[in-house]
């Protein structure tokens, strides 16, 4: 769900545009597959079809993260670049952006089923026209008072 225009974020020079969060314990990335952006051209194109194939050959393989994939060689072969966003602006019920007047999409990638998803992708914009309400009905009111009551039913 889009909550603010996130193309302005996007380098219009880079291929691939997604939100990858870098930084968990582990070293690995969190699933990712909320928001992204592709430049059409050849070198993107030969990604997808790479990433295609790999599908095909490699089917349990296919819920990778895509951050982990525009980090292997082949994306370094084929000269994709890529620019990651902030998962704190570009975030999902995985792990929801704490501050409410810095976010600009939110993604519901991590709930198992489509009633849990639309409950609380509903939970959500409320909680955004609440949010947006509140602060144009008081521009001098600060956002930590606002948080997201969502996810609910979604996996977490």
């Amino acid at each position: 769900m889009w909550l603010r225009n996130p193309i302005g974020h996007f380098d219009p020079n880079k291929e691939i545009t997604i939100p990858c969060d870098f930084s968990t314990e582990s070293g690995t990335n969190k699933p990712d597959k909320g928001l992204f952006y592709l430049k059409s051209n050849e070198c993107s194109i030969a990604f997808l079809k790479y990433m295609h194939f790999e599908r095909v050959t490699y089917p349990t393989y296919s819920n990778k993260s895509l951050c982990e994939t525009t980090t292997r060689d082949i994306a370094r072969k084929l000269v994709v670049e890529t620019k990651y966003l902030d998962t704190a602006y570009f975030g999902g019920f995985c792990d929801p952006s704490k501050d409410m007047s810095e976010i600009y999409t939110m993604h519901s990638t991590c709930c198992d089923n489509i009633k849990s998803k639309v409950y609380d992708l509903r939970l959500a914009l409320d909680d955004w026209i609440n949010f947006t309400t509140q602060i144009s009905a008081n521009a001098s009111m600060g956002s930590s008072s606002f948080s997201w009551r969502a996810p609910k039913k979604c996996i977490r």
